[in-house]
C-alpha cells in the first residue's frame, strides 16, 4: 500500500468500525494524566489525527503513530502532524529491534484495522507488550475471518493476478483459524497480557459502486 490519498478515500469501512468500537468500548479505558499514547498501524495518519486524537485526554503528553509504509508515514508527517505532541515514525511492529525510547513508554496502545494485515501476529503482540508500561492497556480493533480476504487466495491461481499476489505472506492466522477469538486470547495471554474483554461482531459490509467504477489512481 503506497497510495495515501487512495487509501484515505476508500477507508470508509475502517472509519465506520472505528466509530463502532469507540461508541461501544472507549468508556472502559482507564486513562492516565499526561499519558503517552501509541497508534500501531496509523496508515496515512487521518484516523489517528481526525478521529483518535480528539478523544484523548487534554493532558495527554504524546501521541505516536507508527506504520510499516514509508509512503504513509511521509504523508502523515506532512498532513497530520498539526500538534507538537503528535509524532509519526516508520516502524515495523514485528521488528526484533524496538527503539529503546519506546520500551515500557506507553500508557495506552491502540491499533485500528492493522492486525489483520500482519502475518506474524505473535511478534506484533509481543512488541506491544514490551512498549506498554506495566499494568497499562491495549485496545485492538481488526478484521477476523473475512470473505473479502479469501479473494487473494482465489486470485493466486489466475494468470493475470498471480505475479502480484502472495497470499501466504498476507493472510494472518486470524483469517484462517476457525477459532480465531480463542487463538487471539491465548496469544495475548502467552505474551503477558490479561484479557479484560474480547468481543467478536459479525457484520455485512456493502461497498458503494462508485468505489470501483471510473476510479483514477493518484
Amino acid at each position: 500500500m503506497n497510495k495515501p490519498l487512495l487509501y484515505i478515500e476508500n477507508s470508509i469501512q475502517a472509519k465506520e468500525d472505528f466509530n463502532y468500537a469507540v461508541e461501544k468500548y472507549f468508556n472502559l479505558i482507564n486513562w492516565q494524566e499526561e499519558c503517552n499514547i501509541l497508534d500501531v498501524g496509523c496508515g496515512p495518519g487521518n484516523i489517528t489525527y481526525e478521529s483518535l486524537f480528539p478523544l484523548l485526554p487534554k493532558t495527554m503528553k504524546s501521541l505516536v503513530g507508527i506504520d510499516l509504509s514509508t509512503h504513509f508515514i511521509d504523508y502523515a508527517k506532512s498532513h497530520y502532524q498539526k500538534d507538537q505532541r503528535i509524532q509519526y515514525h516508520h516502524l515495523d511492529i514485528t521488528t526484533d529491534n524496538i527503539p529503546h525510547e519506546f520500551e515500557e513508554n506507553f500508557d495506552n496502545i491502540f491499533s485500528f484495522y492493522c492486525l489483520h494485515y500482519i502475518k506474524n501476529q505473535q511478534a506484533a503482540i509481543r512488541n506491544m507488550y514490551k512498549m506498554l508500561k506495566p499494568g497499562r492497556e491495549v485496545f485492538l480493533n481488526f478484521l477476523g475471518h473475512c470473505t473479502s480476504m479469501e479473494i487473494y487466495s482465489s486470485l493466486e491461481n489466475d494468470k493475470k493476478w498471480k505475479p502480484f499476489l502472495k497470499p501466504d505472506n498476507l493472510l494472518a492466522p486470524t483469517h484462517t483459524d476457525k477459532q480465531a477469538e480463542k487463538y487471539l486470547r491465548e496469544l495475548l495471554e502467552n505474551c503477558g497480557f490479561t484479557v479484560r474483554l474480547s468481543h467478536k461482531v459479525e457484520k455485512i459490509w456493502i461497498y458503494p459502486q462508485k468505489m470501483f467504477i471510473g476510479k483514477q489512481i493518484p
